[in-house]
């Protein structure tokens, strides 16, 4: 179903943004119509705090996917084709609870094309190939025969990391299954923006998630606990390489970011391994022995690797105890990371929401904060962190609080914050509503605008699957 809201007015939503092709957040182009409010949510539109502007934009269309047993159904990612099309893929519950992978195409317009299912299946990402669309998430063993490589257990359904290469029509070219006896997925975090693959200077793909396996495609490189890895495949999508990241605790990869050079940058959340028995705290060690200062809540890592993927150099960042971790190049050769974690001073579960500014080699230049609960108790979680054409990044966060005037119930807000070079906000908006909406991610489209893959509440209780396209971003003058 596709709402046509290109002369109506916005409806206010929980945005997380990747903006990396835009023109940037500090640019002035005139305005688009008011923004008015609608039954469904308000918007809070917060003013630019340089320039005194109200930023504005505009709902184009949403198109909203429900699966045959209208169970819950999420849109998870999204990529904008070269043709003008639009590539989303997500998920659909079951009558039984079991889950179907579904990747669906739409046209500039947001009319659906065609939807294709993959049984068993999550899909969490997508992207452009020159070889036709790649999506990766995780599978079981019962998606047979799409993904044969996929090996139980001792006879019970394994989860192993899945990627499928489909053409324009949604044929699919082939499906491949990597991991162990384990849980293996290509993913970095499942309610965030993270995770996505790349496209090496030599054409082959780079895919990061997590396992816990030392078995299967992973046998004898597990470092213990929860890994991070890296795959690389060819086209074809046959195994080049496996590599595996972290100490023997539960560690995690959120990103990794394939530059020009050949080599590669990788970001994620490293936690110190425990003693079984006593559950003791102990020391650092794989790859971030020596590197912590015993940080039991977890840190953010970001580590550079060679053409080879050969570590360079890691640096910790103590974020707290962080769930998720963006990162994105700066325009100087720097690297900016963003990361939520637990408030020093908090009485109860808040959070912080943080931006790190890094020179070439992993050293903290500065550190921002830009968490503002307004007297409520507030978790906020990164969702993206991408930088604009112009040297500017966007920021975005999900906000889940308890407000001063109502202790017992929990609101959910999401926040977009543009930010130079230096860290100073240029101006922050807030999305706040009565339904409960969780925006996973969203790429910029042709015209400037964006697209946004996105789950909501719906009248029945259940989730929908909704892409969403906004007008570009504009400041009025």
């Amino acid at each position: 179903m596709k709402i046509n809201l290109k002369k109506a007015v916005t409806i206010g939503m929980a945005l997380s943004i990747s903006l990396s092709m835009l023109a940037g957040c500090s640019s002035e182009e005139g305005s688009k119509e008011s923004v008015a409010d609608t039954s469904a949510a308000k918007v809070s539109q917060a003013d630019d705090t340089a320039a005194g502007k109200e930023v504005k934009s505009e709902i184009e269309w949403i198109s909203t996917y429900n699966g045959p047993d209208k169970k819950d159904d999420r849109m998870f990612g999204a990529a904008v084709a070269s043709d003008g099309s639009y590539i989303a893929v997500g998920n659909s519950e079951n009558a039984d609870k079991s889950e179907t992978a579904v990747y669906l195409k739409y046209k500039a317009d947001g009319t659906q094309e065609w939807a294709k299912q993959i049984p068993d299946t999550h899909l969490q990402a997508v992207i452009e190939t020159k070889s036709g669309y790649l999506a990766v998430g995780s599978t079981t063993s019962k998606a047979e025969p799409f993904f044969k490589e996929t090996a139980a257990a001792a006879g019970e359904p394994d989860t192993n990391a899945a990627a499928v290469l489909f053409d324009k029509e949604g044929n699919i070219i082939w499906a491949k299954s990597f991991g162990g006896s384990g849980y293996d997925v290509f993913t970095g975090h499942m309610w965030s923006g993270s995770g996505y693959p790349s496209v090496l200077p030599n054409g082959n793909f780079l895919l990061l998630g997590n396992t816990a396996s030392n078995d299967g495609d992973f046998k004898g490189r597990n470092i213990g606990g929860t890994d991070g890895f890296l795959l690389e495949i060819d086209p074809q999508g046959k195994l080049v390489s496996v590599n595996l990241y972290g100490g023997s605790g539960n560690d995690t990869l959120h990103e990794a970011i394939a530059l020009e050079d050949g080599s590669i940058l990788i970001g994620g959340i490293m936690n110190l391994p425990t003693e079984e028995k006593t559950k003791k705290v102990l020391p650092a060690d794989g790859m971030f022995k020596g590197l912590s200062d015993n940080w039991d809540e977890g840190s953010v890592f970001v580590t550079k690797l060679d053409k080879n993927k050969n570590i360079l150099w890691t640096k910790l960042i103590n974020a707290h105890g962080p769930w998720v971790v963006g990162m994105t190049p700066a325009k100087d050769g720097g690297i900016m990371v963003a990361a939520d974690g637990m408030k020093e001073t908090a009485e109860e579960e808040a959070t912080s929401l943080s931006l790190y500014k890094l020179d070439a080699n992993g050293n903290v230049i500065w550190e921002k904060d830009y968490s503002n609960d307004k007297g409520d108790t507030a978790r906020i979680f990164v969702t993206s962190l991408r930088g604009a054409a112009d040297g500017t990044y966007l920021l975005s966060g999900e906000v889940h609080y308890k407000s001063v005037l109502e202790p017992d119930s929990e609101g959910m807000r999401g926040w977009l914050g543009c930010i130079d070079e230096t860290g100073n906000l240029l101006w922050e908006r807030n999305f706040e509503g009565t339904d409960y909406e969780l925006h996973i991610h969203a790429e910029p489209a042709a015209d400037g605008g964006v697209v946004l893959a996105a789950q909501k509440a719906s009248e029945d209780g259940d989730w929908d699957a909704v892409l969403i396209k906004y007008a570009p971003y504009v400041k009025s003058k």
